[in-house]
């Protein structure tokens, strides 16, 4: 069931009819494999996934800051143009409270964003900041400025209490283990996953109440290095996930580099009877990995290191430990979703962390992309063999 070309001996080597046949059943059974493979990949996407994008860019990134301007998010270049957009569209975004004919809407129907798509849990506020000697004044100048902020780094993070007297997490930091995400690589710099925090409330009311004492009591200014805003918004209609993150970077020389992060993710991967349907071709695709390793081992075996003087050896090998990859990822997120979904649900005033989950989701859509290349990439080999 493994014989390959490769496997042949050197009597079956002879015999032209021998190789034919098993060239031939080897392309027959990767054609099937390139099928499955295809249907795996492709059978969990969509076009809605850009439409679902695009209807998230325009609520929170090519929204204008006030009316009468043409400033966006993507046009902040200072903390004031920070706090204009979160005091307006930024809560314009987060909270539908009423229809477009001014009723309230109702409590079923509250929390969701253009009527259609779920918050999950609460908006969250992340500031990091650094110290005031995190960088060395020249001599000339020592007298004259007192304070030295430099660029983010993790090695002079300022982390003491700030602001207001209270036990708020908006004034005091909490560490990347309390918070439980991942690092996050901007424009200007690496940054950790702790900092302080201010979850928004559930109502517009609340939660303007809240930005506007964060606002009046400088929770921005000369030390804070990046600002994130990170929420996740569920469909239910297209059984989407979109995790949105929109950082504001505050460099050393002044000003604000903005940046916006969406991923449109399906998440929750069986639903209906064509998810069930890519789910049997998901276990087809594993059947054949197991099959093709063997085969791979077994070549090894037989070549010992001549095996490597092969590149298609070592694509096939590539492709397998790729998918290896792919297949652990699989598992992982049908069991963590499921693990956050509960805790969400027992929890829903807390911060919904999609965030790692997110980005492991899009690193999986690339890994299945290139697999998808190197296997189509692959028939040559086979049409060169037959030619």
């Amino acid at each position: 069931i493994w014989q390959t070309r490769h496997t042949l001996t050197n009597q079956q080597k002879n015999r032209r009819e021998t190789i034919i046949k098993t060239t031939l059943r080897e392309l027959v059974t990767y054609l099937v494999f390139l099928i499955v493979i295809c249907v795996v990949t492709y059978g969990m996407t969509s076009t809605i996934t850009y439409y679902y994008t695009r209807a998230m860019r325009n609520l929170f990134v090519d929204v204008k800051l006030e009316e009468g301007s043409e400033d966006t998010f993507e046009s902040i270049s200072s903390l004031e143009d920070f706090w204009k957009y979160a005091e307006g569209p930024l809560l314009d975004g987060l909270y539908w409270e009423k229809w477009y004919n001014q009723e309230n809407v109702s409590r079923d129907e509250f929390g969701y964003l253009y009527y259609e798509n779920k918050l999950l849990g609460r908006p969250r506020l992340r500031l990091l900041r650094v110290r005031s000697d995190s960088c060395q004044i020249h001599s000339e100048f020592e007298k004259e400025i007192t304070g030295c902020y430099g660029e983010y780094s993790s090695g002079i993070e300022n982390k003491s209490h700030f602001g207001l007297a209270n036990n708020s997490s908006a004034w005091n930091y909490q560490s990347d283990s309390q918070l439980g995400g991942q690092d996050y690589w901007g424009q200007l710099g690496t940054y950790k996953s702790g900092g302080f925090t201010q979850l928004l409330p559930s109502t517009r009311r609340q939660a303007a109440t809240v930005i506007a004492e964060l606002k009046d009591n400088l929770w921005l200014d000369r030390a804070s290095r990046a600002v994130f805003i990170d929420f996740t918004v569920y469909n239910a209609n297209i059984n989407l996930f979109c995790v949105v993150k929109l950082v504001v970077e505050f460099p050393a020389t002044g000003g604000a580099v903005p940046t916006a992060v969406l991923w449109s993710i399906k998440l929750l991967r069986y639903v209906t009877a064509t998810d069930y349907f890519v789910m049997a071709c998901e276990v087809i695709f594993l059947l054949f990995i197991i099959y093709y390793f063997i085969e791979e081992v077994l070549e090894i075996y037989i070549h010992r290191l001549k095996y490597l003087k092969s590149v298609w050896n070592c694509l096939d090998i590539l492709m397998i430990l790729i998918a290896i990859v792919c297949i652990s990822f699989n598992i992982y997120r049908t069991v963590t979703v499921g693990d956050k979904l509960q805790t969400l649900l027992d929890r829903p005033s807390q911060y919904a962390n999609f965030e790692t989950l997110g980005f492991w989701q899009m690193q999986f859509n690339y890994m299945m992309a290139v697999l998808v290349f190197f296997a189509w990439f692959k028939v040559r080999v086979y049409s060169q063999c037959l030619c």
